[in-house]
């Protein structure tokens, strides 16, 4: 059986980026005449339920906002219930929100034009040289943008990493709302994303005193052993060139939190990451619940599950990090592997192996070689070897567990 991820209790890194406390005390020093909604954007959830995104714009802060996770029903009108984060503000904002998305709901579900779509969005006419919704990387900068599916799916990754690099100092790779989330437990978040608009789009909407945020590509402008913890969450398949630098900057024992679209696209990276770090462990994201709720799903199981949505991996820093001496074969036999060259890749893990049978990283290539080809007798082999090697193997003990069940 499969263990869920220990939730966090809703005040230390919930499935949204603000707390109530942080959105009373910012709103404290606004003054309400620099205070702008530009919008609403409403996804359907059921027959009569809705999913809402209230996006603004700050004078005093000169930031977009993006508050997410409305719920509104059709029931003799309409009910709105505002998210955790804002349902007990001070009675003039209070008031202020709430009749701003009763009337943005009205007027965009009142239309009998509209009612019955999937998702709309209802503008609000803007002063001149307001600036309106935009946004500047893609789902992990303005989560309003992508639709409740994907923000709740990338929210529940990020706050599963949050549980993990509590009072840690955190290196994130990407910017965005979910580099919030980690500053809020973590002791530190430095954030980097190679698009430095999406820098910038951060460091005003979705600023804290704990985060900091850098544009870099696969050099990354850290001291080596700067971090006690990194967490790449979208990471592609392709990511050979920034895999050294994660394991530089990282120290003695260091956590890498990483994770891919899917269980494919990180077998590659297995191949390649026991090069620089140890004691791997699976967990795999499900996907939506089958039932009328679409926010329901998305959790995060340990163990590998074919049929994840995203597929993520825990892993620690090696001690030792000093080169050995097959790493470029490593590395080769990996890139093959990733390349569906199977045949060529078994044959450069074997050749490694004949040499330095206990070589962890060349096994799990051998054995995903030999699982790609539904050799399970070579694979079952493989896979015994990599836990004689190291018996708390997450990923080949749930694949050996995984090979053993009954058809």
């Amino acid at each position: 059986m499969r263990a869920s991820v220990r939730p966090l209790v809703p005040e230390t890194a919930p499935v949204f980026p603000w707390t109530l406390g942080e959105v009373r005390a910012s709103l404290a020093l606004c003054p309400p005449g620099a205070f702008h909604v530009t919008g609403l954007r409403l996804e359907r959830l059921g027959p009569d339920e809705w999913w809402g995104d209230l996006v603004g714009y700050r004078d005093d802060l000169g930031a977009p906002f993006t508050w997410q996770g409305f719920r509104i029903r059709r029931s003799r009108g309409f009910q709105v219930t505002a998210p955790p984060y804002l349902l007990d503000l001070d009675g003039v904002w209070r008031a202020l929100v709430s009749s701003t998305v009763q009337r943005l709901v009205a007027a965009g579900l009142g239309d009998p034009t509209t009612v019955h779509g999937t998702a709309l969005f209802v503008a609000v006419e803007r002063a001149v040289g307001l600036p309106g919704p935009g946004n500047a990387g893609g789902e992990r900068v303005m989560p309003a943008a992508p639709g409740v599916g994907a923000w709740l799916s990338l929210a529940k990754r990020y706050r599963f990493a949050a549980d993990l690099v509590r009072d840690s100092l955190v290196l994130a790779i990407d910017a965005g709302p979910g580099s919030r989330m980690l500053a809020r437990v973590a002791q530190r978040v430095v954030a980097v994303d190679a698009s430095f608009d999406a820098v910038r789009y951060t460091a005003r909407a979705w600023r804290s005193p704990r985060l900091s945020l850098a544009a870099a590509e696969t050099r990354l402008p850290f001291r080596d052993g700067a971090f006690d913890a990194v967490v790449w969450l979208d990471a592609p398949a392709t990511s050979e060139d920034l895999l050294p630098e994660l394991a530089r900057v990282l120290g003695r024992d260091g956590q890498l939190v990483l994770g891919c679209a899917t269980r494919t696209a990180l077998a590659p990276l297995h191949a390649r990451l026991g090069r620089w770090f140890t004691t791997m462990t699976p967990w795999s994201q499900l996907g939506a619940c089958a039932g009328d709720d679409p926010t329901a799903g998305w959790e995060i199981e340990s163990g590998v599950c074919d049929d994840a949505a995203h597929a993520l991996v825990v892993t620690r820093r090696a001690a030792a990090t000093a080169a050995r001496p097959h790493d470029e074969a490593l590395v080769a036999a990996a890139a093959q592997l990733e390349a569906g060259r199977l045949q060529d890749a078994f044959g450069a893990f074997a050749a490694i192996l004949r040499i330095e049978p206990r070589n962890v990283g060349a096994l799990v290539g051998a054995a995903h070689c030999a699982l790609a080809i539904d050799d399970t007798k070579a694979a079952r082999t493989l896979l015994r070897h990599i836990i004689a090697v190291e018996p708390a193997h997450a990923g080949a003990l749930a694949a050996l567990d995984q090979l053993d069940r009954p058809a």
